[in-house]
């Protein structure tokens, strides 16, 4: 497959990072106490939130002959089907939206019909299941997306400065956990929407054996919304993502934020800057 078409079809499928969807509900997620903060992920049953990703990935052809350049920007409505007694949701991510370019060409759309991932998320902020019906079952990179997908709520509260690490499976290697340390930055405020600003950073293999460039390294910066618990903003970068072709040196970069009317309707500064041709920068 080209090159260019199969990171566009791979970025559709991971066009909004935080899977945490719903809108609020009475009590707020994030509870603030003595200096400390605390929260769970919040859903609630037919909301339809939607975000609006940037993905810049840059690297070489996998036999170093040039450069690979690819960008996409898209949009994704979260239809929230269900939410069970212990709060683990289910729902529909469905792409709206996507326009990808390589080498700074534009990419031809897609004709198909968008299909509708389901998937499944805890209270506690783990993916605990992902279905792409439309998707290739022999494309690994498939399998790999809940690794960057899971922003896992403390245990216990945290103060601004703390750390806390956090495990989950690493889907691409039976057996094998990825260790998750997240720190909470700060509460602030991002486009009038209360948050708590949290880094995470974590790496794990691709396959089993892995090499240097098989190793996927995380570096995010998340706000997770006060009244829900749930992403409102993430900038993610990754060095060495798993990919559906062949690639070196490679390093992704995503900013996925909350769509909210009247403040960012049609587009988001950072993430319009982060595709924006080198030469017109």
């Amino acid at each position: 497959m080209h090159i260019g078409k199969a990171f566009a079809l791979f970025a559709v499928t991971l066009s909004v990072l935080p899977a945490q969807v719903a809108q609020a509900q009475t009590a707020p997620a994030v509870v603030a106490k003595d200096g400390t903060y605390s929260w769970t992920v919040n859903f609630t049953k037919g909301e339809a939130p939607r975000y609006r990703t940037y993905i810049k990935i840059s690297g070489r052809q996998a036999d170093e002959s040039g450069d690979i350049i690819i960008t996409t920007r898209g949009e994704s409505k979260h239809d929230v089907k269900d939410v069970l007694p212990d709060g683990t949701a289910t729902y529909e991510q469905l792409d709206t939206l996507n326009a990808a370019t390589f080498q700074n060409m534009p990419l031809p759309a897609d004709k198909k019909p968008p299909v509708p991932v389901v998937i499944t998320y805890s209270k506690a902020g783990i993916m605990v299941k992902r279905v792409n019906p439309a998707a290739d079952p022999f494309d690994r990179s498939q399998k790999g997306i809940p690794n960057l997908m899971c922003i896992p709520a403390p245990v216990a509260p945290v103060k601004v400065g703390e750390s806390w690490k956090s495990e989950v499976p690493n889907l691409l290697v039976k057996g094998q956990k990825i260790s998750i340390t997240q720190t909470l930055v700060a509460a602030e405020k991002v486009m009038g929407v209360d948050c708590l600003k949290l880094t995470a950073k974590y790496d794990f293999p691709t396959t089993y054996g892995a090499q240097e460039s098989e190793i996927s390294k995380v570096d995010s910066t998340i706000w997770i919304e006060v009244k829900t618990g749930q992403v409102f903003k993430i900038v993610n970068t990754t060095i060495n993502p798993l990919l559906p072709f062949p690639a070196a040196k490679v390093t992704s970069t995503a900013i996925t934020t909350r769509i909210v009317a009247g403040q960012n309707d049609k587009e988001d500064v950072d993430g319009e800057k982060l595709i924006l041709p080198a030469a017109k920068k």
